[in-house]
Formats: C-alpha cells, structure tokens, sequence
C-alpha cells in the first residue's frame, strides 16, 4: 500500500513538472494576441483598433544578430516596449543556442503600414541585413 502511494506521489508530480516546463515553452507571445511568425513575412494583415499583434522570430544573439524595427508607421501600429529574447527551453544549457524574439505591437489607429523589421549585426555599417520580415498591416 505504501509503495503504491509512493509511485501515485512521483506520477503526480512528474505530471506537475512536466506541464510547467511546457507552460514556459515556445514563445512569449501574449494570450489574446495575433501571433505572426516568419512564415507570415510578406502578407497582409487586417486588425482593429485596440487589437494585439505580437510577432515571434528565430534569433540568436550570441552571434552578435539581433531582430530590429526598421520601418513602420507607429501612429498606426505602435511597438509596445522593446522586444523580448527567449531561449528556447533545450539551449538554456548550451552556449551559443538560439532562441526567439517577440515584438509586442498594437493597433492604434486606422490606416494601413508596411511594417519592417530585420535581422542584423547593429555593429556592421553598410551590410544588408541576413533577414528581414515583412507585413503590411491593415487598421479598421
């Protein structure tokens, strides 16, 4: 009977450690947000005023890159913050793993933006960027 309680007790909180670790994965995207990823470089978007857009893309910034905003109307879609690095959850182990950035953005007004983001070494003059994200967002 002991034994049995035991195993029960070590199931359950390996369910428990098993869900947080899940619970901290992937992106910081935030609940109720539109989440746009690199494969949504180059299309349109339509939101509403007050609407959340968080964007998520692979980064490393070990390397020295790092995601900036290049462009974008902020009158219509305004950059909530600076963006947030994540590692992902198997490279908090391993120097020189990658991650991912989140723009957290926010629609403001109505009207239309490309907004321009790229992936580049801020130390590098007159170097185009190794990536860049595109999306033309559309504000009702």
């Amino acid at each position: 009977m002991r034994r049995t309680i035991i195993v029960v007790f070590v199931a359950v909180l390996s369910v428990g450690a098993v869900a947080s670790f899940g619970a901290g994965c992937g992106s910081s995207a935030q609940a109720g947000a539109k989440e746009l990823t690199a494969k949504d470089s180059g299309t349109a978007v339509a939101a509403k005023v007050g609407d959340r857009l968080d964007v998520v893309l692979a980064s490393n910034p070990t390397t020295g890159f790092e995601w900036q905003m290049e462009s974008g109307d902020t009158a219509v879609v305004k950059m909530l913050g600076d963006p947030v690095y994540s590692p992902t959850p198997t490279s908090t182990q391993v120097v020189g793993s990658g991650g991912m950035t989140t723009f957290h953005f926010e629609a403001a007004a109505a009207g239309s933006t490309a907004v321009k983001l790229i992936y580049h070494r801020t130390f590098e003059k007159d170097v185009p960027p190794a990536q860049t994200f595109e999306v033309t967002v559309t504000v009702r």
